[in-house]
């Protein structure tokens, strides 16, 4: 019931966004939609660049999440007692089904941006499909940790407790690479306490300048910082006119960083 409810949710929402009067605003200032075979090439091709970038940019990160999941399903299943009656043939067919199955949900992830705008998706848009990405690599994991611990069950060979704690020792370290991987945002708090101050400032720098009556606001612009997008010298900017509604005023531009 529950699946259903999420399918209907999401045709829903599909409607709404075809037909969505924003939508065709949107699409006249990039362009015509593209015809269906055109954005199922193009969602095909977006789904394939985003795998290989992230398999490129997070290659050591990834391969330390699939071993964590190998350890932890070797680890668990290879000690039980009673037999499992797992099959081989259902492991092996979910290890090469779910890759399929993520491809596809990726490419549905890119579907709606290529349709809308005909690019490639913005960051935000890539959570979902990163998420996808995550659960699959887990996913594969755990069904080579299960195909492993079957096997030595199998085998009816007592598993040396040395294997055990070597295995359990390795994935403890596995899982301290988080704590490692952080210093790198530990080390920039510094610089973004900076930019949290310089924000408070030009803040009630415009505060005091609207309250002062003036309608159009020139101040300092700063260089984007964790890729947001920044107030810049264009009043039509996107980022310009929010400020400038959020303010009350009629345009806000920011001087060159």
């Amino acid at each position: 019931s529950l699946l259903f409810c999420a399918l209907v949710g999401s045709l829903l929402a599909i409607t709404i966004m075809f037909f969505s009067p924003a939508t065709r605003m949107r699409q006249g200032l990039v362009g015509a939609a593209p015809g269906l075979i055109d954005l199922v090439r193009m969602s095909l091709y977006n789904a394939f660049v985003f795998l290989c970038i992230t398999l490129g940019d997070n290659a050591f990160q990834l391969l330390i999440l699939i071993l964590a999941t190998i350890l932890a399903g070797y680890t668990w299943y290879s000690t039980q007692l009673k037999e499992s009656n797992l099959k081989i043939s259902n492991l092996v067919s979910t290890f090469f089904i779910t890759p399929f199955i993520t491809y596809l949900l990726i490419v549905c992830v890119c579907a709606p941006f290529a349709f809308g705008e005909s690019t490639y998706p913005e960051a935000r848009v890539l959570l979902n499909a990163t998420v996808f990405m995550v659960v699959m690599v887990m996913v594969e994991g755990l069904i080579m940790g299960l195909s492993l611990g079957l096997l030595h069950q199998r085998s009816q060979e007592v598993v040396p407790k040395g294997l055990i704690a070597g295995s359990l020792l390795l994935l403890m370290l596995v899982s301290l690479f988080p704590l490692y991987s952080i210093r790198k945002v530990v080390h920039q708090i510094p610089t973004y306490q900076q930019r949290a101050e310089a924000w408070d400032n030009r803040d009630a720098q415009i505060r005091t300048l609207a309250g002062q009556g003036q309608k159009t606001i020139m101040v300092a612009g700063f260089e984007s910082f964790g890729d947001l997008s920044e107030i810049g010298p264009t009043p039509s900017n996107w980022v310009n006119g929010c400020a400038a509604l959020y303010y009350g005023v009629d345009s806000i531009t920011a001087t060159s960083p």
